[in-house]
């Protein structure tokens, strides 16, 4: 329960950045100056948090290339995302975004050779599709343009090879994964 929790939780608050993004860009910002704010700011407060853990820093060099990773995202991601949600609509952004888990799965599959079991193939071409036929039927009276739709889509292209990139990346994982375990728990309590 807490697991679903904590889901539904955490699907609120990215509908919520969402909006929050797409207003703060309506009101004339630059993209890439938001971005650098953003990506900033998250940092600032990682680096804050993990002082008070008295987390050790990470050697760079033992981890640069688990670290590249951060030019995908939230790099390009946030940057080609943020440019497709000010000019697009949110609720466009949002459903191109519920199609990430098949795109990891999909680029998995072919870049990695992860399994994909074949009864997925009919749900996922669906969701796909279905999808596709949403964002295209109301395009015109939603505001959005297809080129920030197309924008919102290689955003999470990028971020989809995020996720497969370090998953893949097996180099230090457990030592960086006990890092953000400890960040989430005081978050979470």
């Amino acid at each position: 329960m807490v697991g679903v929790a904590t889901a539904a939780g955490a699907s609120v608050l990215w509908g919520m950045g969402n909006v929050a993004t797409h207003a703060v860009l309506g009101t004339g910002i630059s993209v890439a100056a938001f971005t650098l704010i953003e990506i900033g700011t998250s940092i600032v407060f990682l680096a804050i948090v993990a002082r008070i853990l008295r987390v050790p820093w990470l050697s760079i060099r033992r981890h640069a290339r688990i670290g590249a990773l951060g030019i995908l995202e939230p790099g390009l991601t946030y940057l080609v995302m943020n440019w497709g949600l000010a000019h697009t609509s949110v609720v466009h952004a949002s459903l191109i975004g519920a199609t990430e888990p098949l795109l990891i799965a999909l680029l998995a599959w072919v870049l990695i050779r992860s399994p994909l079991p074949r009864r997925l193939f009919l749900p996922m071409g669906t969701a796909l599709i279905g999808t596709v036929l949403v964002v295209t039927t109301n395009a015109d009276a939603s505001g959005a343009h297809w080129l920030g739709d197309a924008a919102v889509a290689l955003g999470f292209v990028f971020a989809s090879l995020y996720a497969v990139g370090s998953a893949r990346s097996e180099e230090h994982t457990s030592e960086l994964q006990s890092h953000s375990d400890l960040i989430c728990r005081l978050l979470l309590e």
